[in-house]
This record gives C-alpha cells, structure tokens and sequence, in this order.
C-alpha cells in the first residue's frame, strides 16, 4: 500500500463563493460521528454544525441588511447554520466532504 500524506494539510484555505470569501479549514474524520452508505455519507444534525461551525472561521466580503460588515461571531454563525443563511452552510459542509471523498478515492487508486 502506497501513502502520500505530504499532500495532506491541515491548514485553511480561502474558497470564494457567490461575491464573498469563506476561510474553510479541514473537519477531519476522527473528528466526525458521520457513516458511509451506499456510496454516501450519512451526518446527523448535531454533526452538521460540529463540522460548519469548526471548519467556518473566517469571511470576506459578507454584510448584514444595512451592507455593513458582518462580523463572523458565534450567534452570527449559528444563525447563519440554522436558517441556511446565503447557501453558506452547504458550501461549507460540501467542501469538507469533497476533501472526505477525495481521499477515499485515492487510497483506493
């Protein structure tokens, strides 16, 4: 079995999304209560804010009502996961599972 872990990082990466910036960092397995199911993965609720709220830690370029700044708080977060505020807490959640399915795929190659 070959393993190239140089590849893998730990560190956040900007992603750019609809006019804003999202600062995501990488929610890793051990980390996760999340199951593989034919070919899927299957997260509870409470998994779902665990892996937005850990890997969402910075943005650029979001505003409130009045086009102010918003500042990125943990209220702000939590509302923003609730209500699927901007599409944001998908995009999160789907980078992460991209980086979880691209793994897999390559340990399988």
């Amino acid at each position: 079995m070959k393993l190239d872990v140089s590849k893998e990082t730990y560190d956040a990466q900007w992603y750019k999304m609809e006019g804003c910036e999202l600062k995501i960092r990488p929610y890793l397995v051990g980390q996760s209560d999340f199951i593989f199911r034919d070919g899927g993965i299957v997260q509870s609720g409470e998994d779902r804010w665990k892996m937005f709220n850990y890997s969402l830690i910075e943005w650029k370029n979001v505003t409130d009502s009045n086009g102010k700044d918003l500042i990125l708080t943990d209220d702000v977060k939590r509302k923003v996961f609730d209500y699927e505020l901007g599409g944001i807490p998908l995009f999160v959640i789907e980078k992460n599972n991209e980086l979880i399915k691209k793994r897999k795929e390559q340990e399988k190659n």
